[in-house]
């Protein structure tokens, strides 16, 4: 018995500590790259929380090769995966949702993954 307690004890010491709520916040809010801040007009589809589908026309906020920020008055969750046309030039590229929060006037605030690096998709956005 007690080499089964030394072993869960020495399990228990190389195991990381585990976070805090506003550690994992800092994790979460943590970044690829440098965010560029622009401004541009996309649509979003996808489907809701509740599975009903959408699409939504707004704007992407910011960005960098890997992913990017935009605000939503749909509900979707943390890894869904998302499509954005880009108004201007139609171009699409698929992402996924990384986490959300609830922001003002009905809208969320979506952290956004592509699936690989997409500067084309916005590079010649204002910014």
């Amino acid at each position: 018995m007690s080499r089964i307690w030394d072993s869960l004890k020495d399990l228990e010491r190389r195991q990381p500590p585990r976070k805090t709520p506003q550690e994992a916040l800092r994790l979460f809010e943590r970044r690829c790259g440098e965010r560029v801040r622009i401004c541009l007009p996309i649509f979003v589809y996808g489907h809701t929380i509740d599975h009903e589908p959408f699409y939504e026309g707004t704007e992407l906020l910011f960005a960098n090769a890997m992913g990017g920020l935009v605000t939503l008055r749909s509900a979707v969750a943390p890894g869904q995966k998302l499509l954005l046309t880009n108004r201007a030039d139609e171009r699409e590229v698929e992402c996924q949702v990384l986490g959300l929060r609830s922001g003002y006037l009905n809208r969320f605030a979506i952290a956004i993954a592509f699936g690989t690096p997409s500067t084309d998709f916005w590079a010649r956005a204002k910014a």
